[in-house]
């Protein structure tokens, strides 16, 4: 009846009353806990990418764990982090352990399957910043002596207009 659909709706709106809040509390958690991490720890990233494994509900396009990718078509599995506040300025990392670009795991197919994830993962960085197109998104690994995490992790970013420029003539001087 009209009565018993209007008291399911109103019992689904309350559920979802008490869900949206709590995910924005455990994003606020994560965000603090990360935050606090990252200015003491070599393994911050590591602890941020296991903790959107352990609470598959702060997943999404508003949260920091904006895509767990676990199963992508028998390739390797990876978490792609949204740097806040930037709205194209992602990190594309393992979900496996590995040190960095130097790793000798990535001498096999996982070093092509995740370096495949990284450039492909422009796409849809282009997207969520406002259809940009993907040759202004750049990826970027550090190596040992420049970064700060003891875990391989991409950065996906957009390209400043003077490297493009650089890169254009670069391209032209190569003709």
């Amino acid at each position: 009846s009209a009565c018993r659909s209007l008291s399911l709706s109103g019992r689904h709106r309350r559920i979802s009353d008490v869900i949206m809040p709590m995910r924005l509390a455990f994003g606020i958690v994560f965000m603090c806990l990360v935050s606090f991490a990252f200015l003491n720890h070599r393994h911050a990233l590591w602890m941020a990418v296991n903790l959107c494994k352990l609470v598959p509900g702060i997943v999404g396009p508003q949260s920091p764990c904006f895509q767990l990718n676990s199963e992508p078509d028998g390739r390797t599995a990876y978490a792609l982090l949204r740097v806040r506040p930037s709205r194209t300025h992602f990190i594309l990392t393992p979900l496996t352990l590995v040190s960095g670009v130097e790793a000798s795991e990535l001498k096999g197919t996982m070093g092509a399957d995740i370096w495949r994830s990284a450039w492909e993962t422009r796409k849809q960085v282009s997207t969520f910043a406002n259809s940009l197109s993907p040759d202004f998104i750049g990826v970027a690994v550090n190596s040992r002596n420049a970064r700060s995490q003891d875990l391989l992790h991409f950065h996906i970013y957009c390209i400043r207009l003077g490297v493009l420029r650089h890169m254009g003539a670069l391209r032209k001087m190569a003709r």
